[in-house]
């Protein structure tokens, strides 16, 4: 491991993530390296153009270059990509269907679905849109009023009974480095297999659904969003 490279990321994310400009001295305290220590490192991100110096505050802050970076990243990260492995395994072990789920405006657009290899399932094809007020996976991005055939167990959102599609969904959010909601994760099925009693299937979904967002966003879950199902 590169620990010298561990270190200026350390410290770029204290900075990116501060309320407002940082001296040396707090980002000392915060990530617990002395002042010379943080000072070369932050010289070295501020010669790559990656943070600024108020030398009448002596303090730093992040450069333009990030919030570039950020837009470039955020339009060619491969959703898809990332995500499939966990949707797949969730369908294979719970023998449902399986999806995540962005916000689109109003909608949410379906951009990774596996169905299970045996019995009847739920199909949701690719790229499949579907208004936010007419699916689990909508209700929790957008926290909405869930309609009487739905109800919150925790972080998810339980549609018991789609009267069109004839399905149950469970779905669960998943969080941005900022705490922010990004998408929804969970799984869908005949509304003829739902089992109120499924709490071990409830724990997995939140299980799985903390491993993705830790792959997609890199952060642990913050308070109220994570743990047992209700």
């Amino acid at each position: 491991m590169d620990k010298t490279l561990i270190k200026g990321l350390a410290l770029l994310e204290h900075v990116v993530m501060a309320d407002g400009p940082v001296s040396i001295s707090e980002l000392s305290r915060e990530v617990g390296l002395t002042k010379s220590n943080v000072h070369r490192t932050l010289t070295s991100l501020q010669s790559a153009g990656y943070l600024l110096f108020d030398p009448t505050l002596r303090r730093y802050y992040p450069s333009w270059k990030l919030p570039q970076l950020g837009a470039v990243a955020r339009a060619n990260f491969p959703f898809r990509r990332a995500i499939l492995p966990f949707v797949e395994a969730l369908s294979a072990e719970l023998g449902e269907s399986a999806h995540f789920a962005l916000p689109s405006g109003d909608d949410v657009v379906f951009i990774a679905n596996a169905a299970p290899r045996a019995g009847a399932a739920a199909v949701m094809p690719d790229n499949h849109r579907l208004r936010a007020s007419d699916t689990a996976f909508g209700l929790v991005l957008t926290g909405a009023e869930l309609p009487e055939n739905a109800e919150r167990h925790g972080a998810l959102v339980v549609l018991r009974d789609h009267p069109a599609r004839r399905t149950f969904e469970i779905a669960a959010p998943v969080v941005g480095v900022q705490g922010q909601i990004i998408g929804a994760f969970g799984i869908s099925g005949p509304s003829t297999r739902y089992d109120v009693t499924r709490h071990d299937q409830q724990q997995r979904i939140l299980a799985v659904r903390d491993e993705v967002t830790r792959n997609i966003a890199g952060v642990v879950l913050p308070d109220g969003l994570g743990g047992d199902a209700a």
